[in-house]
């Protein structure tokens, strides 16, 4: 399903905000000249003033995009608030003056001279920091008004739009859903948006990675994700486990003595296609599930340790090992290669979601209350009734991935 016009829309007029105020921003700076601190007094109240403008002016899209989106896509729109744009001016994200972190590109120059720069080459540091700053407060003013529009409706998150021109954390991240109250991951000039969005509404604007990836031209694909991670993915490795090695510093070689040999170094010493990708398999890379857009249960298979033996993690709900018996049954299904489907353990969290909504209504057929120890009231068996149907609806949207559905049927779901 395509992009509602409304988002489409509304990042392209995200982007006119930012491209000219940066211009401004680029042509202020320009006056400043090498004497930093002389300079930035001229023009700190202009700038101030226009980054202000385009705070509110984006604010005000955000604020006015959510109704729109959601009338387009026959989503509620009950419950909208009154959101005033004027109070995602003057402060970034983190909850700092806006005046200060722009000043920081002046500290920033001033640095790069005492670290040996020419005053132009400092002033050349300086002006990036600013541009970054700039982009990155208009944006963050934008999905901020966005996400506090949308937290009084009934829509319970949104959807990640990622589009053209991404980085490879953000395609990753391509069509993830997030509930209301969860923070909008993002970097420096990071131009994803938001698609409000219920859960089970989320597959409607889903963006397979994959998709995104072989769209992109080889040579633009080692240029986002780097010549042999591209290579990787070409040949058939889990984009999700190529990217989070590196971002969440999963054990590389030599590292917590259980090695994992790298992309690199596999195409550098593999000799052959067919080597590299029993390689890949063996370190993890390439996974049994196959490339999936939802991503594939890795087991958290860390590499192989000195022994020449799998290393694993202790599972989400083994919490880092300190629950023994979840620990034990997850590393049990990583070591052997089978699971148990119906242990809760080795689950995936869209299979808990449907398994414990399953076991919910269950409880609440048989007069128990799934919740907790006190006894059964009718907000809790509606609370059972509708996570069941929202389960329901997303196996019968297809929302979930094949495994889900192999759950649903053992669990003899009708649907």
């Amino acid at each position: 399903m395509t992009f509602p016009t409304a988002a489409t829309q509304h990042y392209n007029s995200q982007r006119r905000i930012a491209a000219s105020t940066l211009r401004s921003s680029k042509r202020l700076w320009r006056r400043v000249g090498t004497d930093f601190d002389a300079g930035w007094a001229l023009i700190a109240a202009e700038l101030n003033a226009i980054i202000a403008d385009a705070m509110r002016e984006a604010a005000e899209g955000g604020i006015a995009y959510v109704p729109e989106v959601l009338a387009q896509t026959s989503q509620p729109t009950s419950g909208l608030a009154t959101v005033s744009a004027a109070a995602f001016v003057g402060w970034t994200r983190e909850g700092l003056p806006v005046d200060e972190v722009l000043h920081a590109s002046v500290r920033i120059a001033k640095q790069a001279i005492a670290s040996g720069a020419s005053p132009a080459g400092a002033a050349v540091i300086g002006g990036r920091s600013l541009d970054r700053v700039v982009t990155s407060v208009i944006a963050d003013a934008d999905r901020q008004a966005v996400q506090v529009t949308l937290t009084p409706t009934r829509v319970g998150g949104y959807v990640r739009m990622v589009r053209a021109g991404a980085c490879r954390r953000c395609i990753v991240l391509a069509g993830r859903w997030y509930a209301w109250n969860e923070g909008f991951e993002r970097h420096p000039n990071c131009n994803c948006r938001h698609i409000p969005a219920s859960e089970d509404r989320a597959g409607d604007w889903s963006t397979d990675p994959y998709e995104m990836f072989r769209s992109m031209s080889p040579e633009e694909q080692e240029r986002v994700f780097g010549r042999s991670e591209a290579r990787a993915i070409r040949e058939g490795a889990d984009i999700f486990r190529v990217v989070n090695t590196e971002r969440r510093g999963l054990p590389g070689p030599r590292a917590h003595n259980a090695p994992r040999l790298t992309v690199d170094e596999i195409y550098r010493t593999a000799g052959s296609r067919s080597n590299a990708v029993r390689m890949l398999t063996e370190q993890g890379y390439i996974l049994p599930g196959g490339q999936q857009r939802e991503g594939v249960i890795g087991y958290g298979d860390l590499g192989l340790d000195s022994k020449g033996s799998h290393y694993f993690g202790f599972g989400a709900l083994g919490r880092g090992g300190t629950r023994a018996g979840a620990a034990y049954v997850h590393r049990l299904a990583a070591t052997t290669g089978r699971r148990d489907p119906l242990a809760r353990e080795t689950m995936t969290a869209a299979e808990r979601r449907l398994n414990d909504a399953v076991l919910a209504a269950r409880a609440v057929a048989e007069g128990r209350n799934p919740y907790g120890t006190y006894k059964l009231t009718d907000a809790g068996r509606k609370r059972a009734v509708d996570d069941l149907a929202l389960e329901i609806d997303k196996l019968r949207r297809k929302v979930h991935p094949r495994q889900v559905h192999k759950l649903a049927d053992m669990l003899g779901v009708l649907y």
